[in-house]
């Protein structure tokens, strides 16, 4: 029951998709602006009351695909914790560390620099995106994550959302979600 694309685009043309075009086409702007920033802060509202409900303690939280940091600074702000993020795109990436984050453009980039493990990550609206989503959540779950960690993720629901996007690889009902996680060891 698992929606993808196929074909889809080669690495390296994703790449690239991703640093030129995504946030044009999606956006009009590579750049943050005033809708996606008020959008994003009620994403970073609504998961941060989902965190406090069953997390009393959030020590080190990494954000994938934090885009301009606002889930992060949420979640910071309450439990004031560590943050690192990861945004591919530049210039979501330079507003974000503008407000002093720590953001990295890649996970290799972000292992380079010795962060982790984490208490906490999170993956809002990132996971369609992923090319192998499954070998993603384990490396996540056995590189990334201390024990005991928690993982927070939001995709697009396949019946709820028009999610068939040239960038989303994969679209997620709940059933087929919870299999990927279950394959990956979740």
């Amino acid at each position: 029951g698992l929606v993808y694309q196929s074909p889809r685009m080669p690495d390296d043309e994703l790449a690239a998709f991703y640093e030129e075009e995504y946030r044009l086409l999606y956006q009009g702007s590579q750049g943050p602006n005033a809708k996606d920033l008020a959008i994003q802060r009620g994403r970073a509202a609504h998961l941060l009351h989902f965190v406090q409900a069953d997390l009393p303690k959030v020590e080190k939280h990494l954000d994938i695909g934090c885009s301009a940091g606002l889930l992060l600074q949420a979640i910071q702000a309450y439990y004031h914790n560590q943050a690192a993020g990861v945004e591919p795109g530049r210039a979501y990436r330079q507003a974000a560390q503008a407000h002093g984050l720590e953001v990295f453009a890649s996970l290799e980039e972000l292992r380079k620099s010795g962060s982790g493990p984490f208490d906490l990550i999170s993956l809002a609206h990132v996971l369609e995106h992923i090319p192998d989503p499954v070998n993603y959540l384990v490396d996540l779950r056995e590189n990334l994550l201390a024990p005991g960690g928690a993982l927070i993720l939001e995709v697009p629901n396949l019946y709820g959302h028009d999610c068939f996007e040239v960038a989303h690889l994969v679209s997620y009902s709940a059933h087929s979600l919870a299999q990927v996680l279950a394959k990956a060891g979740w």
